[in-house]
C-alpha cells in the first residue's frame, strides 16, 4: 500500500511541475517571439515572467508592442489596439498637413482659407491667405467699401512644457505658437 500512495504522489509531483513548465508564447508585432508565463494583461502593458527563470523578477512590456499571446492551453488571444487610445503614434504621425478654412470670417466680410505643414517636429509652416470683402456679411459700424486679398506665411514652433504620462508619446504634430 504504501509504494501506491509513493507511486501515485511522485505521478503528481511530475505532472504538476510539467504543468508549471508549460509555457505561453508572446508575439511581438514584428514576429519575434517570447516564451514566457503571462501573469497580468492591462490596458498599458503586459506582465510576464522569464521562462529560463520562472521564479525570477516580473517583466514588463508595452501592449501596443504585441500582436498575440498564445496561452499554454492552446487558448490565442489577439492583442488589438484601444480605438480611443491616446498613443495611435501612427496615426498622429500621419496626420502631418491640414486644409483650414475659417467660415466665421464671412461675418466680418473675409473669406479665408489655409494650408499649414509639419517641416520637422516641432516646426510648421503655415500659409494663409483670403478675400476681404465689407459687402459680404455684416459691415458693421464701417460704411466704406472695402475690398481686397491677403497672404499671410508663418512659421510655428512647439514651445513650452509639455506633459508626458505613460503610453502618450508626443502631442498633436500641428500644435504650436507662433512668432
Amino acid at each position: 500500500m504504501k509504494s501506491y500512495q509513493l507511486l501515485l504522489l511522485t505521478f503528481w509531483v511530475i505532472s504538476g511541475s510539467t504543468i508549471f513548465a508549460q509555457s505561453d508564447t508572446i508575439i511581438y508585432k514584428n514576429k519575434e517571439k517570447l516564451l514566457g508565463k503571462v501573469i497580468e494583461i492591462s490596458e498599458t502593458d503586459i506582465r510576464y515572467k522569464k521562462e529560463t527563470n520562472p521564479t525570477g523578477p516580473i517583466y514588463s512590456v508595452d501592449r501596443n508592442k504585441i500582436s498575440e499571446i498564445r496561452f499554454s492551453n492552446g487558448q490565442v488571444e489577439q492583442i488589438v489596439p484601444d480605438e480611443m487610445s491616446a498613443n495611435q503614434s501612427q496615426e498622429i504621425l500621419d496626420k502631418r498637413r491640414a486644409i483650414k478654412f475659417e467660415p466665421f470670417g464671412l461675418v466680418g466680410g473675409r473669406v479665408i482659407a489655409g494650408y499649414e505643414k509639419v517641416l520637422k517636429v516641432g516646426i510648421n509652416l503655415e500659409v494663409k491667405g483670403g478675400y476681404v470683402n465689407s459687402k459680404i456679411g455684416y459691415s458693421g459700424y464701417n460704411n466704406y467699401y472695402t475690398e481686397g486679398v491677403f497672404l499671410k506665411p508663418g512659421i510655428k514652433f512647439l514651445l513650452g512644457t509639455d506633459y508626458y504620462y505613460k503610453g502618450v508619446k508626443y502631442t498633436h504634430p500641428l500644435r504650436g505658437h507662433y512668432i
